[in-house]
């Protein structure tokens, strides 16, 4: 199992849109070893998913663009639509493995 990448950042929240309704977002920063790797968070469809939790997996894509071998931070967004504002918790997976616990901050 690989080391997990370094992780800045990270924040988890409910936000209201008027018209769109109830999302989740999450975001941070990851640290890559090369200019030409992007973070990718997706929900994890591994991890039972508890009623109250959101298990989203962090995974390294390559741009397929020319990079430097440079370790840096880039930026790391998750969104998706809720019927319920009841997620209170995202854990952030690497491999599988758990690298971060967030409590979901809810809208004012």
């Amino acid at each position: 199992m690989s080391i997990p990448p370094k992780i800045r950042g990270f924040a988890a929240r409910l936000d209201q849109r008027d018209a769109e309704g109830l999302r989740l977002v999450v975001e941070g920063a990851v640290e890559t070893p090369s200019s030409n790797e992007q973070p990718v968070l997706s929900r994890s469809q591994e991890h039972n998913q508890a009623e109250r939790l959101r298990a989203l997996d962090l995974t390294l894509r390559n741009t397929g663009m020319m990079g430097s071998q440079a370790f840096m931070y880039h930026a790391a967004f998750y969104e998706e639509p809720l019927g319920d504002p009841s997620i209170e918790i995202v854990t952030l997976l690497w491999r599988g493995r758990v690298i971060k616990t967030l409590t979901v901050a809810k809208p004012a």
